[in-house]
């Protein structure tokens, strides 16, 4: 029975039967590709620490979205209790 895998581009043959087995110079060439792979995710994978300062990072953000919000809600608030002190006003002054 065959196995056929791809990786990179590359065709890896991976035989069950006991007939035919891969030599040296294949298994050297699949560690290097591994090796790449390794050294290419350890490039790029983010750490713990990483994603430990996004993290915080993006709870400083919720706390500043939720800040404004709440400001922004008193700002309202105070905009209509406003306005309606300028409707009593306007009323007893007799414009309309």
């Amino acid at each position: 029975m065959r196995a056929v895998y791809y990786r990179h581009n590359y065709r890896i043959n991976y035989r069950d039967d006991k007939s035919e087995y891969m030599n040296e110079d294949k298994v050297v060439e699949l560690l290097m590709r591994y090796e790449e792979d390794i050294k290419y995710l350890k490039e790029n994978s983010a750490t713990k620490s990483d994603v430990r300062a996004l993290s915080t990072s993006l709870d400083e953000l919720l706390r500043l979205t939720k800040k404004k919000d709440q400001e922004l809600t008193m700002i309202t608030h105070g905009m209509r209790r406003m306005s309606d002190e300028i409707d009593r006003v306007k009323q007893k002054v007799g414009i309309h």
